[in-house]
């Protein structure tokens, strides 16, 4: 009996670590670009994140530069479609906040990396102006726009997805990246909630986001777990291969980010 209680005790810290509320509120009037590669991406990894920032008393706004159509298999169109569906079902906001470039310096391919100066042009085309004016309380504030994208690994080893940070780097803007891990941990579920609270210094957890070391976690509750399967199941249908639903229930990525201020990318406003 005995042995078999303490089985259970990593589970049930787990279990606490993902219900209790968070102690730190997650950053709040920021304009917040999301710089993927491939339409998919804003469900299948940064779902908790969007979800915990789009809060409304957060008075944050988030918008979607995709750097590809994902046309590799000839399905361009539909999946320029189904990411607007996504950032629908995700509750982000209309077709005004996505916009998915096509440009031949940026195929969708997983032996071509992209060009750092390229990714960057694109977010100076695409991706708002510094300081975009926001609605807060009924008054216009100025928003500190930051682009939030992959880490060096790029989560999945994507070399489309490592592409980007350089990119994202060179636009003199604040950059979030959303760290990689093990493949271990990549496939345990909310059972890395835990983990990932301990690495971070214990802070975070819940329905929201919490500081670690220049970042945050964040958590999705099991409403939030559920509403990012459904952007994959009811809007990105095109991608639902079967492996696709290992993903959208053995991953952590739909329960739990770590998002971190990359230091390195060098601020001119």
């Amino acid at each position: 009996m005995f042995i078999s209680t303490l089985s259970l005790l990593p589970l049930l810290l787990a279990v606490w670590l993902y219900l209790r509320p968070p102690p730190t509120a997650p950053p709040r009037n920021k304009s917040i670009l999301l710089l993927i590669a491939h339409p998919d991406d804003e469900a299948m990894f940064f779902a908790p994140t969007l979800l915990s920032l789009s809060a409304p008393h957060l008075h944050n706004t988030l918008s979607v530069l995709c750097l590809s159509s994902g046309d590799a298999d000839g399905l361009g169109t539909v999946r320029k479609a189904e990411l607007i569906d996504s950032w629908r079902v995700l509750g982000l906001g209309d077709a005004t906040r996505v916009t998915v470039v096509e440009d031949e310096r940026l195929p969708d391919s997983m032996d071509t990396r992209w060009d750092a100066g390229v990714v960057a042009e694109m977010v100076a085309l695409h991706g708002g102006k510094q300081g975009e004016k926001g609605e807060k309380g009924g008054e216009k504030q100025g928003k500190q726009q930051v682009v939030l994208t992959f880490d060096e690994l790029g989560v999945s080893g994507h070399v489309n997805h490592i592409s980007l940070l350089a990119g994202a780097r060179a636009t003199g803007r604040e950059v979030w990246t959303l760290r990689s891990v093990g493949v271990v941990r990549k496939y345990s579920a909310a059972l890395d909630v835990a983990t990932t609270l301990w690495l971070a210094g214990g802070s975070g957890g819940g329905s929201g986001g919490g500081t670690g070391s220049k970042g945050w976690v964040f958590v999705s509750g099991w409403a939030g777990v559920r509403t990012a399967q459904r952007a994959m199941t009811a809007a990105h249908v095109s991608q639902m291969r079967w492996f696709r639903w290992g993903w959208i229930w053995g991953s952590r990525y739909m329960v739990v980010n770590d998002v971190g201020v990359d230091t390195r990318a060098t601020k001119t406003a």
